[in-house]
């Protein structure tokens, strides 16, 4: 049960105290030097170049020139963020739990710590998430033809926006001022195919009004992605790792595995495969597990299994010169969902005076995404009954009796006849803010306000389709000829539904439709997401009445109130745990906080010697928690100018963040994961205490694990979770060289530590601190994993707790130049180049990603730094040539590179090749500004290649291991028209 605060008397105090109605305005300043003003850092409004803290910029110019709507996998392109929120990172690979709400999602992840521990504000103001049980917002619903700017501040901006922003902010500020009519409209695709493809129509129709007093601005926006398949893309051979046969133990200086092209499975297929204790009229010499493979065409006849060359595990191995009837897991990974979109939004403002304003942003975004052919169904060594079975190949049949005295024989099934698992996600975003702001003067300066109520839903609706009813499938798969000659059930019993029993036919892709739909099923779950908030920020500056040597203090002050609230519900059938997925139990939570917060800076000196600038910053935030208590985040900045040419800047700050909704009230769920036993003889040497702590749980030496196949897991919330906290330190310097105009320099170290972090100790990780303590096996982790006789894991339990910490740290640099090249060319042949330039250059170095799973355990280090999706060092170089009616860009992004082993207990000669080098991706993009046309408006074509080398991701590079910098689909284009009265 939660409780909830009354938060409107707290606010009319607040406001009458003020003695004034609503709002501190956003900072807006003219266009034409839009790209200096930054609301992010601080609600103290100044100049991005004069912040404490780091602020970086991409303006609608970069996103435009990116041909793309995904605004996550372009920000993702910046070394601060990370991918793991992006659409290719939440495409569902159904790995037998139901986490296909998450497809087509677009989530933010400052510094790799997670989409949860980053704020994402439109127009500085909280939004609704669109991930249940969470506060993380989908970028998906924000419509790109309206942002004039994103603006991401890394680390410390809890003491100014509150909890979730412990690794930072990202703030998108949308136009709200527009004037005139537009419509764009754009296409692009893959080079190498019909894949990848991205339509984009956008409308917006904005209108001033009673002498520029307010302003209405419409937008629509529609959407489709054409949605991608590994199979699409040319270099997905179903690369894998394999043992190296020529390996003779650990520090042999041969590698223990090398990646090769077809790591597939025979044990496995579509068509099915059967297990014979020995050769046979249809199958060749021995395989492994002790048995004899026959497979199956489509129309079931049997014939030979092609056999491995090397091995990956049991089930897994590599098939140099193809195999025809092998199981190929690529053939079922969806890299990019197809998504279908329509986003409305409606914002106005009117002006009643200086001393009152209204604004309103209305907001409806409804999309679907489609992921279709997912790993389908199957069924691991279901008996197959030799003498009776109603599908058998006659010919089969009589061989099994005649070599092998009939009986039953086992069979692995992956069931396609009628198409992969699939969902389609149904998402309808609702937001609602109205908000009254303005500026007054009063005999203590001019007061700044803004208060305002935003509310936001989120509908989710989650439609799965071919998903095997256990015990009905278990019912058909065991026919036998009926007393009427046809195919029936040996159990004629009725199903679990209560419908009569249909036979299904495991030998190739011949069932019918009634067959199918007794043993296959879909599923529904619906889910609702919503956000109630009503804040007051009051801005003023103390320079009319008091100032220090530096100038007037700036300060701030405010208070806010929040409710979040998430539900998530399956269907009846679905909770009776019929079927193949874990009965998933409703669920329910929420929380409200309220706080206050204030803000202040000092310009202590100002144009003196070895002072032209001196300013110190403060900013404290008070919550307080239903669900976690009370949690204050604080922070202090100090810049300092010695000369006109350079700035010094450092920031300390303590952070906070209460633990979400699913982290606090998920009830006990069952689930499944893929887990490698560390018991394995293949994983036993990779902590020096494993073997003796596996022999201490009765593990036998030379033990092999049957773990390529899921464990069932329980896991759930923890109401008693506390918030968690984090230490944050950033210190660089700002050099704006006079000698050199138009040049910015920034450079900025970071250092980030999150103590009692909030996480779900994942399946793995209990398996491995069981056994990797020293003195012996760990009770704790131990007591949370049941073996089974055979001595495989059968059950992990798990939930969230305040156990872990992460540290990260590293070097931020941005360069920034302006230059018309008429300076430079006027009087020469060249004068013909007069227009401008402009680059920016945006990289990071890291020094330091560590997690410690249990802090308590600091010998215990999972060691991130330089791994896949973590390289040392990345960067970003876009430039862009400006003259008359034509603008040419150019966009390199460079990534370094990353280890492919666990750098924790592994080593290079783990596996060959085992790193990724290094890889740049080139982009080229135009923009044409028709000089005639005959509708007297301004007419724009543009376009672009973007991989325009056809750069490939590194060797065995998955999209589950992605980093969004990294990954690409290819080479591929995009052209548009915009048009604007």
């Amino acid at each position: 049960m939660k409780t909830f605060t009354r938060p409107f008397g707290h606010f009319l105090v607040l406001a009458l105290s003020f003695g004034l109605a609503p709002s501190f305005a956003l900072a807006e300043e003219g266009a034409d030097v839009i790209e200096e003003v930054v609301v992010t850092g601080s609600r103290i409004v100044r100049p991005n170049l004069v912040q404490p803290t780091p602020v970086t910029t991409v303006g609608a110019e970069e996103i435009r020139a990116s041909g793309t709507s995904d605004l996550g996998s372009l920000l993702a392109q910046f070394p601060a963020l990370g991918a793991t929120g992006t659409i290719l990172a939440n495409a569902d690979q159904f790995d037998d739990t139901i986490t296909a709400d998450d497809g087509g999602l677009s989530l933010a992840d400052l510094r790799r710590l997670g989409t949860s521990r980053t704020l994402t504000l439109i127009d500085g103001k909280r939004h609704v998430s669109g991930s249940a049980g969470t506060t993380a917002v989908d970028l998906n619903t924000v419509p790109v033809s309206l942002i004039e700017r994103v603006e991401v501040l890394t680390g410390g901006a809890s003491a100014i926006y509150g909890s979730d922003a412990v690794s930072g902010v990202v703030n998108l500020i949308l136009n709200d001022s527009f004037e005139g009519t537009s419509l764009d409209i754009r296409h692009g695709s893959s080079t190498e195919g019909s894949f990848d493809d991205q339509t984009q129509i956008s409308f917006v129709a904005g209108k001033n009004f009673d002498s520029e007093r307010g302003n209405l601005t419409f937008s629509y926006q529609r959407t489709d992605y054409g949605g991608v398949a590994e199979t699409d893309l040319r270099y997905a051979e179903g690369e894998g790792q394999v043992d190296n046969p020529l390996n003779t133990g650990p520090a042999d200086g041969i590698p223990d595995q090398f990646i090769v092209p077809r790591v597939w499975s025979e044990f496995a297929d579509e068509n099915g495969v059967l297990f014979t204790p020995g050769p046979s009229a249809f199958s060749s010499g021995p395989s492994i597990l002790g048995s004899t493979l026959v497979t199956f065409d489509q129309q079931g006849n049997p014939m030979p299994q092609t056999l491995r060359e090397n091995t990956n595990s049991t089930f897994f191995g590599n098939f140099p010169n193809g195999c025809d009837y092998c199981l190929k897991l690529e053939d079922y990974a969806e890299v990019i969902p197809e998504i279908e979109q329509d986003a409305f939004n409606l914002r106005g403002h009117y002006d009643f005076s200086e001393a009152f304003s209204v604004y309103i942003d209305l907001k409806y975004v409804e999309y679907e995404t489609i992921q279709d052919d997912q790993q389908p169904s199957f069924e691991v060594f279901f008996p197959v009954v030799a003498e009776d079975n109603a599908f058998i190949d006659p010919a089969l049949r009589q061989v099994l009796i005649d070599d092998f005295g009939g009986g039953t024989f086992n069979m692995i099934d992956f069931f396609d006849d009628f198409g992969g698992r699939s969902t389609v996600v149904d998402r309808e975003t609702t937001r609602f803010v109205v908000g009254f702001e303005g500026t007054f003067e009063t005999g203590m300066g001019d007061i700044t306000y803004d208060l305002h109520y935003n509310y936001g839903e989120t509908e989710i609706v989650v439609e799965g389709e071919n998903i095997s009813i256990d015990d009905n499938l278990t019912q058909a798969l065991d026919s036998v000829i009926g007393l009427d000659g046809n195919p029936a059930c040996r159990d004629p019993s009725p199903g679990v539904r209560g419908n009569p029993c249909v036979p299904l036919n495991p030998f190739g892709r011949q069932n019918t439709r009634e067959a199918w739909n007794f043993s296959f099923t879909g599923y529904e779950q619906e889910q609702k997401l919503e956000q109630e908030v009503i804040g007051l920020s009051v801005v003023s500056n103390t320079e009319s009445w008091f100032s220090l040597p530096g100038g007037g203090i700036g300060w701030a002050v405010g208070a806010e109130w929040r409710d979040e609230e998430s539900s998530s519900a399956f269907d009846d059938f679905l909770l009776t745990g019929a079927t193949e997925l874990a009965p998933q139990p409703d669920e329910e939570g929420g929380f409200d906080v309220f706080e206050y917060f204030a803000e202040v800076t000092l310009p202590i000196l100002s144009e003196q010697t070895f002072a032209e600038e001196l300013t110190l910053d403060g900013a404290i935030r008070f919550a307080d928690y239903s669900h976690a208590g009370n949690a204050t985040a604080w922070k202090v900045g100090l810049l300092w100018a010695p000369v006109a040419d350079l700035r010094l800047r450092g920031t300390y700050s303590e952070a906070v963040r209460a633990p979400n909704i699913t982290e606090a009230f998920l009830p006990q769920t069952p689930g499944f994961a893929n887990i490698s036993d560390p018991c394995d003889a293949n994983d036993i040497d990779d902590d020096p205490d494993r073997a003796a702590n596996c022999a201490a749980l009765g593990i036998p030496p030379g033990f092999i694990a049957t773990d390529n196949v899921s464990i069932d897991t329980i896991s759930g919330g923890n109401p008693d979770l506390d918030s968690e906290e984090s230490e944050s330190f950033t210190y660089g310097l700002i050099f704006e060289p006079s000698f050199l105009e138009g040049v910015a320099i920034t450079v900025d170290y970071y250092d980030i530590e999150i103590v009692d972090a909030i996480t779900f100790v994942d399946a793995q990780d209990i398996l491995d601190n069981c056994v990797d303590a020293s003195g012996g096996p760990d009770a704790t982790f131990c007591g949370l994993i049941t073996r089974g006789a055979d001595n495989n894991i059968d059950l992990v339990r798990s939930t969230a707790v305040n156990g872990s910490a992460l540290t990260t740290k590293g070097i931020d640099y941005q360069l920034t130049y302006n230059k018309s090249l008429a300076d430079w060319t006027e009087g020469t042949a060249l004068d013909f180049l007069s227009g401008q330039l402009t680059v920016s250059l945006v990289g990071n170095y890291l020094k330091e990603l560590d997690e410690f799973v249990f802090q308590n355990r600091p010998d215990e280090i999972n060691i991130e730094r330089g791994e896949i999706g973590d390289p040392l060092r990345q960067g970003r170089l876009s430039v862009f040539y400006t003259q008359e009616n034509l603008r040419l860009g150019w966009t390199a992004r460079h990534i370094g590179n990353m280890k492919r082993y666990d750098r924790t207990s592994d080593t290079c000669e783990d596996l060959s090749p085992c790193q990724t080098g290094t890889v740049t991706y080139h982009d080229l993009n135009f923009d044409y500004i028709l000089p005639v046309n005959p509708w007297d408006a301004t007419i724009e074509i543009y376009g672009g290649v973007n991989n325009v080398a056809n750069e490939e991701p590194p060797q065995n590079f998955s999209p589950a291991t992605l980093n969004g910098a990294i990954f690409s689909t290819g080479r591929t284009w995009f052209f548009g028209m915009r048009g604007r009265l």
